[in-house]
């Protein structure tokens, strides 16, 4: 017997149904997504998909993951369906071309009592710095560098390269005494 909450004199005992409850999908999958161009194929999409799920992506692969072997945008539908009902998530990833740094050059500022090194590049990415063996950093510019012989480390945030290249910054220290 089923009847209405905000009017409970209206009843209607005539029909049954059954009801369904559907999940829709949630995904879980990185919405963008490097490609190293030394090693241009990547995989995009669920890595542990539901098996009760379907998968449509724009480029009409209908598995839950694809290899896709450039940058561009690629579009995934994924339906839970049961019983005449489907609840779908659509989700787009971005994939892009990550490169190798390349050094345009080194402009060191040294003979100073604060010699610093600042790296310019030739090509833009999402990169890190190091000096010697200190941590990497997101900025392209080292201040309060010692004299001497250093290693720069410039690296792709996402493995697709490494540069390593050594200077040297000539100078003296901050506490220099005649004697």
């Amino acid at each position: 017997r089923t009847y209405s909450i905000e009017n409970p004199n209206c009843f209607d005992v005539s029909g049954s149904f059954e009801l369904n409850a559907l999940e829709t999908p949630e995904l879980t999958f990185d919405e963008e997504v490097p490609i190293c161009e030394n090693n241009p194929v990547v995989t995009i999409g669920e890595t542990m998909p539901n098996p009760q799920y379907t998968y449509q992506w724009s480029t009409g692969e209908t598995t839950p993951s694809i290899q896709v072997g450039g940058a561009g945008s690629y579009t995934v539908t994924v339906t839970n369906s049961a019983n005449g009902v489907a609840c779908t998530s659509t989700k787009t990833v971005t994939v892009n071309i990550s490169e190798t740094p390349q050094i345009a050059s080194i402009e060191v500022a040294d003979l100073r009592a604060n010699n610093t090194i600042e790296i310019v590049l030739a090509n833009t990415g999402d990169f890190e710095f190091r000096l010697d063996d200190g941590p990497f950093q997101t900025s392209q510019l080292f201040t309060d560098v010692l004299p001497g012989a250093h290693t720069l480390t410039i690296r792709d945030r996402f493995g697709c390269g490494e540069l390593v290249e050594e200077i040297v910054v000539v100078g003296f220290l901050k506490h220099f005494s005649p004697n």
